[in-house]
């Protein structure tokens, strides 16, 4: 499982790399369709950063801890 991660992870973090890049390189000018693209990029390489997390997490057999959520949160995530 780590070395899957690994496989995983060293692409999405070229992504994110290039895409907080490509943010500096077009400026305060970005435009609203290149802002919206870029926040699609940047958001889904944070949600599959996340997953190969917690895939590890399951493979490693950690115990998770509790936290307080709410339901809001937890309909949002789902929704994202």
């Amino acid at each position: 499982s780590a070395g899957l991660a690994h496989e995983l992870n060293n692409p999405l973090l070229i992504i994110s790399a290039y895409t907080g890049q490509l943010r500096l390189a077009l400026g305060p000018d970005i435009g609203a369709d290149n802002e919206k693209r870029l926040s699609r990029i940047e958001h889904a390489t944070d949600r599959m950063t996340r997953l190969v997390r917690n895939v590890l997490r399951v493979a490693r057999k950690e115990e998770l801890s509790k936290e307080v959520i709410t339901i809001q949160s937890v309909i949002q995530n789902a929704i994202d």
